[in-house]
């Protein structure tokens, strides 16, 4: 299961500081208004006030992830979350990023394995490479790109092979000194694993 993580816990702090040490982590309540589109955070932010930094994903127990996220900051200060997701949620998790300016182009997501597993170090590796296909040359700025035939084949097959691997880490029990599944931020033995 993939969703913002639950809570701060620690690892997801320590996640945060090795993207952008001097900030802190927080949860931003969803305000999207009407005629804001589902991921299209640049689209819906650009009418307001920006906030720039990173939105973090948990696949629960087994990586976490940093996505480019702009932000309304209303006249007051606060921040709030105005894009619409395609997945129900009440709030996320944002981490404000002085350091990172947009410059009108797609920017990969920052990935880290929660647990030690060769099949999630692949998974990552081909996200990458999916991006970096997506995202050549002028591609990074366009909404609609084109690709040759041996990209379309080569994404094909490495989104088949991403789809295979989550399949397969999903289906692997969580050992009992591994985060549990359920995001809970304990080990599996401390929670769902009890015996």
């Amino acid at each position: 299961m993939t969703g913002p993580p639950r809570d701060i816990f620690p690892y997801v702090a320590e996640f945060c500081r090795s993207i952008a040490a001097t900030s802190t982590p927080r949860f931003l309540d969803l305000s999207a208004a009407a005629g804001d589109l589902p991921v299209e955070c640049v689209g819906n932010v650009r009418r307001r006030i920006a906030g720039l930094g990173w939105k973090i994903w948990e696949w629960y127990g087994v990586m976490i992830e940093a996505e480019f996220h702009m932000v309304w900051r209303s006249p007051d200060g606060m921040l709030h979350d105005v894009t619409p997701h395609t997945i129900t949620l009440n709030r996320v998790v944002f981490l404000p990023d002085a350091s990172l300016i947009y410059e009108e182009k797609q920017v990969n997501n920052i990935r880290h394995a929660l647990i030690s597993s060769p099949r999630v170090e692949e998974f990552i590796a081909i996200a990458h490479q999916i991006f970096t296909i997506q995202n050549k040359g002028e591609r990074a700025t366009q909404f609609l790109i084109t690709l040759s035939e041996d990209e379309a084949r080569t994404l094909q097959a490495l989104e088949l092979k991403k789809a295979q691997l989550a399949v397969l880490i999903e289906n692997t029990p969580p050992g009992r000194n591994e985060l549990c599944r359920c995001g809970s931020g304990r080990k599996t033995k401390r929670c769902c694993g009890k015996a």
